[in-house]
């Protein structure tokens, strides 16, 4: 049986790792040349280079089934084949250099393939993986050359992938100005070539006649002022307008802070122009638009030249507060309406003057502002301190805009130190139509017992105040650990708000219970829903600390759920409250029809039944008219089984199929 390919390989390496290291070791091993020794003379002395090893050769028995397969690495790797995708596609196009075509340049198609390599992949994986991506893309590649008229035609390429265009020598750019150097089957692109320049020696730079002062070549460099967004610097022999695309070459690309450019020329006249593509990005009706065309007269050696566009068109905006105090440091955001949603660009004013600002809309807004796009453009105006303004813009004109100053409510606690609060008390501010409560929006009081809340807009607020368990805001608080004590309704008006307040006035509430309800659930609730506490009833006597001033309903036992069992307390008009169990009927469930399945599945009997739709009955007529007043399709009956509450909706049907005994207490 042949070995596996993988296998001869790693016995080969080993193999030759090994007769290396034995070499090594023997030279080490062997005796000391003359003249080593302690004896030696001062003659010269020569040594003969050891004998050279004759590496053995490590192959697969050769077998029926493989005889002619690789028997060294070096054959394994050459034999090493890789499936080829099959394609049809194409890519053609043109090749300029200085607006004239290039002929007779090699240019070679490589495919743009990506290999994901996984982290745990073993390091043989890994090479041979890497192995066979590069031998996929070598099969991959087209080689072309460019005829008479700077034309080319790449066949034979697949659908599967996109391809990058290298020439030796050439640095290729699409004549369109897009940024994308990978081209798609299909493609029919236009290429400006741009020759390399060499790297000149350590030596050339610095005996180069640029460090002496002296010029050895003609150059145009310069910069360009008043450029907004992006463009192309073209250039054309002769002075005059340019109209035809194939008349001038671009030269440099400018944006993004860059607005120098450079250009190795021959003395004469050239017609310098900005051009700026207009339209949407990623809409097919986009257009060019030349801009500024600057005669220069290069002469020969360096020529510097300082060229400016005109001013863009500009819209002013006067920022002023709602008192009218000029505002100097607002800031800009042009917000224009896609599909979908919105996109946003920030603004850099222009000009300034005071708090006058000179704003230079984007192409996208001009586009909107023209009706071209359909779409809409606003304003978004903002500076510290002040509320957001959102300006819907129609048309290039002069707009005053007065932002509203945010508010920010100080509080002050009097006796704050020393009261027991100290690390309890939080306070939030709400609107008053606002239900929406969070952890995040509450503002911790500070040693000095003052909290600081805001940013927020001017208006009425609710000012609540809360009190957490000792520990509680250490992770995200539950109801169990805070609970609203106080609600005061507070105006802010633009600017800093003081508001003085007194720590919370809290009182203790005593609980008795009669012993039939120990080991139930108590619960104390406000009637306003607001502040609310539960127990288990271990003892007699439960004693219920921070408690606000207010009306209370205190439920005891299992049937609290159906209003027995319950009290009303006032805090703090009282101070203590005894609990004792009520008498009540219940109708007890002597017997089901065997008939009917729902009724035994939800029903037991011994099942004491105490309320019909949350309403407890006294007799058989409360019970009977509590049955007439429900829906006929539908009744939700309170039960106690085996000392639990349950909730448990019946059709009239069930209902009748019980076997019913009343028991009046």
């Amino acid at each position: 049986m042949t070995p596996p390919i993988r296998t001869v390989a790693l016995l080969q390496l080993a193999v030759l790792l090994g007769v290396a290291a034995g070499i090594g070791f023997a030279q080490w091993q062997g005796p000391d040349p003359p003249g080593s020794g302690s004896q030696a003379t001062g003659a010269p002395l020569t040594q003969e280079p050891p004998p050279r090893a004759s590496l053995p050769e490590v192959t697969p028995s050769p077998s029926s089934e493989d005889a002619t397969g690789p028997r060294t690495i070096i054959e394994w790797i050459e034999g090493e084949t890789v499936a080829i995708p099959a394609g049809d596609g194409q890519i053609s196009g043109l090749v300029l250099l200085d607006g004239a075509p290039l002929a007779g340049i090699q240019l070679t198609a490589v495919a743009s393939t990506e290999r994901d390599v996984p982290e745990d992949e073993a390091f043989i994986d890994r090479w041979m993986g890497t192995l066979r991506h590069n031998l996929l893309q070598k099969s991959l590649e087209g080689h072309r050359q460019t005829d008479e008229t700077g034309r080319f035609l790449f066949e034979g390429l697949d659908e599967g992938y996109q391809y990058l265009l290298l020439a030796e020598g050439y640095s290729l750019d699409p004549i369109d100005g897009s940024d994308g150097r990978k081209f798609p089957v299909g493609s029919e692109i236009e290429l400006a070539a741009t020759a390399r320049s060499q790297e000149p020696s350590s030596a050339t730079k610095a005996n180069s006649p640029w460090a002496t002062g002296g010029v050895d070549a003609t150059v145009l460099v310069g910069y360009v002022e008043g450029l907004r967004g992006f463009g192309t610097l073209v250039i054309a022999e002769g002075q005059g307008s340019l109209t035809d695309p194939l008349e001038y070459t671009r030269i440099s690309k400018m944006g993004r802070g860059k607005t120098t450019f450079r250009k190795f020329l021959h003395p004469g006249k050239y017609t310098l122009a900005m051009e700026i593509i207009k339209g949407i990005p990623g809409e097919s009706e986009r257009w060019r638009e030349l801009h500024g065309f600057w005669p220069v007269e290069v002469e020969k050696g360096f020529n510097e030249v300082h060229l400016a566009l005109e001013p863009p068109p500009t819209m002013e905006v006067v920022v002023s507060s709602a008192s009218g105090e000029p505002i100097e440091d607002a800031s800009f955001t042009w917000v224009q309406s896609i599909p979908h949603g919105s996109s946003s660009q920030a603004m850099i004013p222009f000009k300034v003057e005071g708090h006058r600002y000179f704003l230079v809309p984007s192409i996208q807004a001009l586009d909107a502002l023209s009706g071209r796009s359909g779409q809409e453009v606003s304003l978004k105006v903002y500076s510290p301190g002040y509320s957001v303004a959102h300006v819907p813009v129609d048309r290039l004109a002069p707009i005053e805009v007065h932002l509203e100053g945010q508010a920010w409510c100080n509080i002050e606690i009097s006796d704050y130190l020393g009261s027991g609060f100290e690390g309890r008390l939080v306070y939030s501010l709400h609107k008053i139509e606002d239900s929406s409560r969070s952890f995040r929006d509450w503002n911790v009081v500070d040693w000095l017992g003052r909290a600081r809340i805001g940013p927020k807009p001017r208006g009425t607020y609710q000012l609540e105040t809360r009190i957490v368990k000792r520990g509680g805001l250490l992770r995200n608080p539950s109801g169990n650990d805070i609970s609203l004590v106080g609600t005061e309704t507070v105006h802010l008006g633009s600017g800093d708000n003081l508001i003085q307040v007194g720590v919370p006035r809290l009182y203790s509430l005593v609980i008795d219970l009669d012993a039939e309800l120990l080991g139930h659930g108590v619960n104390i609730r406000s009637v306003d829903g607001q502040w609310g506490r539960n127990f288990h009833a271990v003892r007699a006597t439960l004693f219920v600390k921070d408690v606000p001033a207010g009306e209370y309903v205190v439920r005891a036992g299992i049937n609290s759920r159906a209003g027995i069992n319950s009290t009303h307390v006032r805090v703090p008009q009282e101070n203590s409250v005894f609990l004792r169990p009520k008498v009540f009927n219940t109708l007890l469930i002597s017997g089901i029809s065997p008939t009917s399945p729902e009724a035994n599945r939800l029903l037991k009997v011994g099942d004491q039944l105490i309320a019909i739709n949350g309403v407890p009955f006294s007799s058989r007529s409360e019970l009977e008219a509590a049955k007439q007043r429900s829906h006929p399709s539908a009744i939700v009956v309170t039960i106690i089984r085996d000392g639990m509450v349950l909730d448990l909706e019946l059709s009239s049907e069930v209902f009748s199929r019980i076997q019913q005994k009343f028991i009046e207490r």
